[in-house]
């Protein structure tokens, strides 16, 4: 009988941390943009971001109107996200200006690292 009992509880305990750990789409898809448009900015290649910063605003902007899942904190998500949609406008303002090199590549890393920050601050796995 108690080894039911433990059988029992170690499932429910694994279904409540993959139901903590529920797929977020929009946030897939972002994180999907970001490898591919900034982390080739980081060796000096901002074509990929010339290329898809209109893809990567509508990425965050959908991804900050998604429906938060439980044990992400909201309210750090909310402020978090807006301030990644500035930075993401930002970035595709400039590529659409066609704002220099150097421009493009240190605004691409705000945007990494604004990510990175919401990352940290709604903890969330990259």
């Amino acid at each position: 009988m108690k080894k039911y009992l433990l059988l029992i509880t170690i499932v429910t305990s694994v279904l409540l941390c993959n139901a903590q750990n529920a797929p977020w789409k929009e946030f897939d898809n972002f994180h999907h943009l970001v490898s591919k448009a900034l982390h080739p900015v980081m060796t000096g290649n901002v074509q990929p971001v010339k290329d898809s910063s209109s893809a990567l605003l509508a990425s965050a902007k959908t991804w900050q109107a998604s429906a938060i899942p439980a044990g992400v904190d909201a309210t750090a998500f909310k402020t978090s996200s807006r301030e990644l949609v500035k930075q993401c406008t930002i970035l595709n303002d400039d590529v659409h200006s066609k704002q220099p090199v150097n421009v493009l590549k240190a605004q691409a890393v705000k945007v990494h690292d604004t990510f990175h920050a919401l990352l940290a601050a709604c903890k969330l796995k990259d």
